[in-house]
């Protein structure tokens, strides 16, 4: 044998392969010995070691190279493959039978799995062991079908071999596979739920029912189909890998990446598994690791349509615009009539200010789907429609149709109702917007007894003694300024006008501090625990992602939302952090929350001007007891009196950030920042007073919302 060192391996193993093919198999051995000599855990030298033993007839040998060769790479499909064969040729198939469960857990992929039971006659959960000899070869024959993609003639071979030898699992669920990667999703669930009558413990057709549902809009079910796979320790990597993307799915991000990680550290080149933790981190606002993830699996051939949309935007939200555009760029030069890859380049370009060029796209766009509300919702907003703008009467025309489904005709309700108000049209306004949000309801239907006791539970959850016991004990590692307040308050102009200073990254809606909390309330209102909640812990993780997501960055904005209704917490998890709560007339911030559609939902109780008169009335009394229990934690700032006189109120703002003031703060429309909010518009704009008092043209409209909101009853 041969000492070698490490960088030597390559040339060692080209030349035992070339004596190996050669049929010097004693030589290709020195060879290999040499090599692992150098390195132990070399897979590929293990195996064909192996392959040498089994062509000789020398089982034990065979097997112990190829269980080695296991034990560095456990989800290589060929390993298990040699194996299996090796098995089978030396007369031992109970013991070939026993792979595929083996192979499971290891985390082999679906595919290669069901072809290691169908060769084996072994459960990786199929019930392959009751087909023949010729089954067998047929069923290996439609499993090497459906890889090549021919999905129809798959299906019509198991329908036929399913016939021939009724009640086998794998068939079934080939059968149910076909149909599902055609579009068949009703045909392709009835031979799913076949499949697992036929054998309750077959994880195949799990993973293969629960893909079809995930991707149906249906992850709930996804998950109770796939619970049952769950084995210790989490099950299978596929498995976990799958109720990730179903957590994602249903909004959970942090189980979800918990999941996926796990299941990429059982199985760490499955490239559908970081395809599944880049879209669930994009979703959880790291478009850093997104791209990282969505580049790997784009980049291994992964690259559906819905994949190179989620890396385009992870691109761009990462500050990685150019790449993003010019990766949109080459997709619509090969695909010219993909709809989706226009509205994204015009997204893309409206949250960059490009605003020309993303009405150039919508309208290619539109010339392929005259049916698309969300791409003439997406001009409406983007700019001022004149009346006799030729779009307004496409759009009427569109919206006129009786055969147009509920969710476009959602879109165009208030993209018209934008031309309208832009025409002076005033008197139409509202039939458009009533139309609109109704369609929105039946969609997101909602209760607001929920929301106000949930804001009841917050302010039982913070007493005196909380305070006294948890203050200054929080995480002191960053200092962010939350900017918050209701929707259409303003908190888009002060973030901008914060974030337009040197020391400064405006973050945008990050939505990452405050569910944390909100799990700390609930938790102290159910008395789970007699000790106070981590908040430095709290803060700590909200640190960490806040570094993770803006590297390098000094002081970041974030503009949540909800933030407001958390704020003693939020100091009492981060009090180093500044907090300002922007506040506008209500009658206006309603009007503009009305007028505006959410992504669905989200902000349900914008659909119905009672519920929001109501929940203005909440979010008043959540600021009111703020006021009242810690009135040093935040600064209020009026948009009104903003608008009126900027120099003042902006350099008070900039006091209260800790910051030096900079008149670069009161230019902030001259900056190139990405800006993903609703008022992506209106902030490439200097400051304005127009939409102050707009509510008065609509006085006769909004009566609903005058009630609620003079309505005296204590809400909280």
């Amino acid at each position: 044998m041969l000492p070698i060192n490490p960088s030597q391996i390559p040339a060692f193993y080209k030349r035992a392969r070339a004596a190996q093919q050669a049929g010097r198999a004693d030589e290709a051995l020195r060879l290999y010995r040499s090599i692992l000599a150098a390195n132990p855990k070399l897979a590929e030298a293990h195996f064909q070691v192996g392959r040498i033993a089994a062509g000789r007839g020398d089982t034990d040998a065979a097997v112990a190279a190829f269980e080695k060769a296991l034990a560095a790479k456990p989800a290589e499909p060929a390993i298990w493959s040699a194996l299996a064969d090796t098995l089978l040729k030396a007369g031992r198939p109970e013991d070939a039978a026993a792979l595929p469960a083996r192979a499971q857990k290891a985390g082999l992929a679906a595919e290669p799995l069901a072809a290691l039971g169908l060769r084996t006659g072994g459960r990786s959960g199929a019930r392959a062991a009751t087909l023949d000899t010729a089954g067998r070869k047929e069923a290996q024959r439609l499993v090497q079908l459906m890889s090549a993609g021919r999905f129809a003639e798959a299906e019509r071979g198991a329908a036929a071999l399913a016939r021939r030898q009724p009640g086998v699992a794998a068939v079934t669920n080939i059968l149910g596979s076909a149909r599902a990667a055609q579009g068949k999703r009703d045909a392709a669930e009835k031979a799913f739920r076949a499949a697992l009558a036929q054998d309750p413990e077959f994880v195949e057709a799990r993973i293969a029912y629960a893909e079809m549902l995930i991707g149906a809009g249906r992850p709930a079910e996804a998950q109770r189909i796939l619970a049952p796979a769950a084995r210790e320790g989490g099950g299978p990597a596929r498995v976990r890998g799958l109720s990730g993307r179903a957590l994602s799915e249903l909004g959970d991000q942090r189980a979800a990446l918990a999941e996926l990680d796990a299941a990429l550290k059982a199985a760490p080149k499955d490239m559908r598994l970081r395809a599944y933790r880049g879209q669930a981190r994009l979703r959880d606002g790291r478009p850093i690791e997104a791209a990282d993830d969505l580049e790997a699996a784009v980049g291994a051939g992964l690259a559906t349509p819905a994949l190179q949309l989620d890396l385009v935007r992870a691109l761009g939200r990462a500050g990685r615009e150019a790449e993003a555009l010019a990766r949109l760029d080459r997709l619509i030069a090969e695909d010219p009539d993909r709809v989706d890859w226009l509205a994204e380049r015009a997204h893309l370009y409206q949250q960059t200010g490009q605003f020309a060029a993303a009405e150039t796209d919508l309208q290619a766009a539109i010339a392929r789907n005259p049916l698309g509300g969300a791409l003439y919702r997406m001009i409406a907003f983007g700019r001022k429609l004149p009346a006799d703008d030729p779009v307004v009467a496409q759009m009427e025309e569109t919206y006129a149709r009786d055969d147009l489904p509920d969710a476009e005709r959602r879109e165009l309700a208030f993209a018209l109702a934008k031309a309208a108000e832009d025409a002076r049209q005033h008197d139409r306004v509202f039939p458009y917007l009533n139309a609109a949000n109704a369609l929105t309801r039946k969609a997101w239907p909602y209760d607001i007894a929920a929301d106000i006791a949930a804001a009841r539970r917050i302010t039982e959850a913070f007493t005196a003694e909380l305070r006294t016991a948890c203050e200054g004990q929080g995480h002191t590692g960053c200092q962010p300024i939350f900017v918050t307040g209701l929707p259409r308050s303003g908190t888009t102009l002060v973030e901008q006008i914060i974030a337009s200073h040197s020391r400064v990254t405006g973050g945008g809606e990050l939505a990452r501090l405050t569910p944390g909390l909100a799990a700390a309330v609930e938790a102290l209102h159910a008395g789970a625990s007699d000790a106070s909640p981590d908040f430095a812990a709290i803060g700590r993780d909200y640190c960490d992602w806040l570094a993770a997501r803006f590297p390098g960055a000094d002081i970041v904005t974030d503009k949540s939302i909800t933030t407001y209704a958390y704020l003693g917490f939020a100091k009492l998890a981060l009090p180093g952090a500044r907090i300002v709560v922007v506040r506008r007339d209500p009658r206006d911030t309603c009007l503009s929350i009305y007028k505006n559609m959410f992504p669905g939902g989200t902000h349900r109780y914008a659909d119905d001007l009672a519920d929001l008169g109501t929940y203005y009335r909440m979010h008043e009394a959540l600021i009111g007891f703020w006021r009242d229990v810690w009135p040093e934690a935040f600064l209020e700032i009026s948009y009104e009196a903003l608008t009126a006189d900027p120099e003042p109120e902006a350099r008070r703002l900039i006091a209260h950030c800790g910051l030096d003031w900079e008149d670069g703060c009161l230019n902030f429309h001259e900056g190139k920042r990405r800006v993903e909010t609703l008022s992506g518009a209106q902030v490439r704009q200097p400051i304005y007073r127009s939409s102050v008092s707009a509510w008065e043209k609509y006085a006769g409209d909004l009566a609903p919302l005058f009630a609620a909101l003079e309505d005296d009853t204590p809400i909280l």
